[in-house]
């Protein structure tokens, strides 16, 4: 598989064509949902017996360990090797259900629910990345051209449902395009393969997502299939070619595309760990400090916070966390905390962060 990147606005011949995508997709800060079922894993099973839970307990363990650090795939490390031995260690129940997937099939799976602390404490022994709950959801636009025709995705289908499965395994709310009357007035397949942005706006216009994927798959006669990418997000655009991709593949390819683009800005290294000094104000009542430090403290992104000092509304405290200033700063819900234009005027070291905090609703 052969992948070209380009970076910033590779589509756009003039700057007016850059700011018009801006103005098109969005620039705005990032106000993500929180996951709550990033612990919670099902999986596909033949037979409903103890032999059959345990393999698939084993492979929901690592799945939560993918959705919970971002990565792709769990490198069996010897800490990794030691919980696969033993993934039942980790889990507060499981179950057999059978369920009914968008196309009407129906399956047995088992629902694992796993322990978030015992996972966490697991991810920090294995040095895995740290990909805050707080996520971006994506829309997917994707033509699918083979020969002279050209079809779009939609819901309901056995394509639409391994990408749907594999953007659960990754820890991401995907949204299908429903491409009904409304969806087919605005847009088809030529709008995807041809480019036309502004069609693609105006579809997805309906649908409530933080990132924008557009991608053209395009078969060839040997089975495989080359794909187009351009994904938007906030003030953000990048185009990409995946050459020489198997075609049964090229869908759940083009979406760990776009799940990378969001690790690669949001989550965190544990290779080294920081000292940052976070000074917040507009602290000054004791419902505000309570708030400040409970939000905080279930930051999966901190690993401790100590309290420096606190004067005229004003905390200072020490965070210790895998992440820099600059990627802690990105990470904050910057609906609660805020920059602090005044503090941040004030004389600081690379290592000190300045915000207001704004209560909880």
């Amino acid at each position: 598989m052969k992948l070209l990147v380009s970076h910033g606005t590779p589509l756009s011949r003039t700057s007016k064509f850059f700011v018009l995508l801006i103005v098109v997709f969005g620039a705005h800060p990032l106000v993500a949902e929180t996951l709550e079922w990033l612990y919670d894993v099902e999986v596909e099973v033949p037979t409903r017996s103890p032999a059959i839970a345990e393999n698939a307990i084993e492979r929901a363990l690592k799945i939560c360990l993918m959705r919970v650090s971002g990565l792709a795939e769990i490198e069996e490390t010897d800490v990794i090797r030691s919980a696969l031995a033993e993934p039942s260690a980790f889990l507060m129940q499981y179950r057999f259900e059978t369920v009914t997937d968008p196309t009407g099939a129906e399956k047995d799976v088992l629902e694992a629910n796993f322990d978030k602390k015992l996972i966490q404490e697991l991810s920090q022994r294995a040095r895995l990345p740290i990909w805050p709950a707080d996520r971006p959801s994506i829309l997917i636009w994707m033509s699918i051209r083979s020969g002279s025709r050209s079809t779009v995705l939609r819901t309901g289908t056995a394509e639409g449902v391994r990408i749907a499965q594999r953007a659960r395994d990754r820890g991401v709310e995907l949204v299908l395009p429903l491409m009904d009357l409304k969806d087919r007035q605005l847009l088809n397949a030529s709008s995807i393969d041809g480019k036309f942005w502004l069609d693609v706006r105006e579809a997805s216009n309906r649908y409530s997502a933080d990132l924008t994927l557009a991608v053209s798959i395009h078969e060839n006669v040997f089975g495989n299939a080359r794909i187009y990418i351009t994904v938007w997000f906030q003030e953000q655009s990048e185009s990409s070619i995946i050459d020489d991709v198997e075609r049964r593949t090229a869908g759940t390819v083009a979406l760990d595309h776009a799940v990378q683009f969001l690790t690669d800005r949001f989550s965190i290294d544990r290779a080294t760990q920081h000292m940052l000094t976070l000074q917040v104000s507009n602290v000054d009542t004791i419902r505000s400090y309570a708030e400040l430090l409970r939000y905080l403290e279930h930051q999966e992104f901190i690993d401790r916070l100590e309290i420096a000092s606190y004067r005229d509304g004003v905390i200072e405290l020490e965070i210790y966390t895998p992440s820099t200033a600059k990627r802690l700063a990105t990470l904050v819900d910057p609906e609660l905390l805020i920059e602090d234009a005044f503090q941040s005027d004030r004389e600081s070291s690379a290592d000190a962060l300045q915000f207001a905090w704004q209560g909880l609703k």
